[in-house]
């Protein structure tokens, strides 16, 4: 009868307590981390549902895999709201487009939506020095389409106020997971003189934009966030589940310190107004890219039959 030599047997009890070990340790590890991702420390991961509105702006450049430039938050299926800071000067339309329907973005869901844009529109009294009115207005080609998982959120009743609870949206990275997840922290409104006080960077503070409150995380342990990912800038803080903040900028670069947004809350007539007066223009464009093809011209006939009947 064949016998295994004692050498081996050591070499093979040796070799199996040793994995065993390996594989303890990986399952404690993902475990913790499971954990920690879970209560904030890390911020939570969002579900596909519960930010509905989260978008992103993506930067393609030819032959390099797309760039996610910033964060951006649905308030119509045709307008998608964000920093102006996202699109430089030089900035051409065709290289961008807008995504949304995905928590762990670029990782290609059935649920995702793209869509191009067919113009930018900054808030008129925008500036980049000192930063001020850090606002725009995305119109897209073609509206999104309505779904679980893709729906525009509701603009607040009025300005930010201090000591305001949000939850501020952002990107955040994890070792076990190849895409950037979304996630959101607990954040609470503060004067801008106490926001001044906790960055105390002699380098931001010379060239700080113009800003009435920014956004602290309300939970010590909310250490959120530590990679400076782009998508971070744009992004929404939802207060009173309304849209009531856009991310402008990041002293820290990322979420862990003070976070320096635009109030939406004050720039609401102006957002009216700019989607009130140019809807029908670009209703009017997505028409006509619809005209551009065979299948676009039927369906455009039996929508008019529909309405005539």
């Amino acid at each position: 009868m064949f016998s295994v030599p004692k050498s081996d047997r050591w070499l093979t009890m040796s070799s199996t307590f040793f994995h065993s070990i390996l594989y303890t340790f990986i399952s404690v590890l993902w475990f913790t981390k499971g954990q920690q991702y879970g209560d904030g420390e890390f911020g939570r991961r969002v579900s596909l549902y519960q930010y509905t509105y989260a978008a992103g702006i993506v930067y393609h450049v030819r032959n390099k895999p797309p760039q996610l430039m910033c964060g951006a938050a649905i308030i119509h299926p045709l307008w998608v709201l964000t920093a102006a800071r996202c699109f430089p000067q030089d900035a051409r339309i065709e290289d961008y487009e807008v995504f949304a329907g995905d928590v762990e973005y670029f990782s290609k869901s059935s649920s995702e939506q793209h869509r191009r844009i067919w113009n930018i529109v900054f808030h008129s009294n925008y500036t980049t020095f000192p930063a001020e009115f850090n606002i725009a207005l995305v119109e897209l080609i073609q509206p999104f389409d309505i779904t679980n998982s893709v729906r525009s959120g509701f603009l607040p009743q009025g300005p930010l106020r201090e000591y305001m609870n949000c939850k501020t949206l952002g990107l955040k990275n994890e070792w076990w997971i190849p895409t950037p997840v979304l996630v959101d922290v607990d954040t609470i409104a503060r004067r801008r003189e106490e926001c001044l006080h906790l960055i105390q960077s002699p380098q931001w503070l010379l060239a700080a934009p113009v800003f009435d409150y920014c956004l602290i995380s309300s939970s010590i342990s909310s250490r959120a966030l530590r990679d400076p990912f782009h998508g971070n800038i744009g992004a929404p803080s939802v207060c009173n589940n309304t849209i009531q903040a856009i991310t402008s900028d990041l002293p820290f670069l990322d979420l862990s310190g003070p976070i320096i947004v635009t109030d939406v809350g004050k720039h609401l007539a102006w957002i009216r107004s700019n989607i009130i007066k140019r809807e029908p223009a670009q209703q009017y464009s997505y028409n006509a890219q619809i005209m551009r093809s065979p299948l676009g011209v039927i369906v455009l006939v039996l929508q008019m039959l529909l309405l005539a009947t």
